[in-house]
């Protein structure tokens, strides 16, 4: 498996839109069949920014990513389980 180099994560983190951030993650997770750790926290940053305080509905978030809303909720709740916890390794698969 690919895994990503240091600079491709700072390109994709770089990045300002968080749709767009999300909308390259998704696509690597979809090529590859999964995302590192650190591809994995950038793609749930992502969702959270776009969601931000419940601004945006989950069914918008997962028409643009191709996902269901189910799927945005369990990303979420996987981020706030995962959050301050050193090393976890929760990829996403696609």
């Amino acid at each position: 498996m690919h895994e990503t180099g240091e600079n491709d994560i700072k390109v994709l983190a770089s990045i300002a839109s968080p749709l767009e951030r999300a909308v390259r993650l998704r696509a690597l997770a979809k090529d590859r069949g999964t995302l590192s750790a650190a591809e994995s926290a950038l793609y749930r940053a992502a969702v959270a920014e776009l969601r931000g305080n419940k601004e945006r509905r989950r069914g918008w978030i997962a028409a643009r990513l191709g996902v269901t809303p189910g799927a945005i909720d369990r990303l979420l709740r996987t981020k706030s389980k995962t959050a301050g916890m050193s090393g976890a390794t929760d990829g996403v698969a696609a």
